[in-house]
């Protein structure tokens, strides 16, 4: 399974002290990171879970109105290599139960 970058940006830091927790902003991005992630297969909106939602993603990429979070990689839930409405109903059929798995290749 291929994977993506991911970028993350601090601009707000929680910090435990003595009283609790106290939410500290941070008005400059000191440092910008980027990791290699693992593309969790179905997961196409990136929020850990394969639902629904992940359909309508792919349904918006389809009709040209891509979400924010888009993973390429987790897309392809029948594996036929094109992402298209047949993903998003495998993905429906695979929430629903009425299979058990995403494609082979994600196995």
């Amino acid at each position: 399974m291929t994977g993506f970058t991911e970028q993350l940006r601090v601009n707000t830091l929680e910090i435990q002290t003595a009283n609790g927790w106290t939410s500290v902003p941070c008005p400059e991005v000191k440092r910008l990171f980027t990791r290699e992630a693992k593309a969790v297969p179905g997961d196409v909106n990136g929020d850990g879970d394969v639902d629904i939602a992940d359909a309508v993603c792919i349904v918006n990429h389809v009709v040209g109105k891509p979400n924010t979070t888009f993973i390429e990689t987790a897309a392809d839930a029948n594996g036929d290599s094109d992402i298209d409405i047949a993903d998003a109903v495998h993905i429906v059929n695979y929430v629903v139960g009425k299979i058990s798995a995403l494609a082979p290749r994600f196995e």
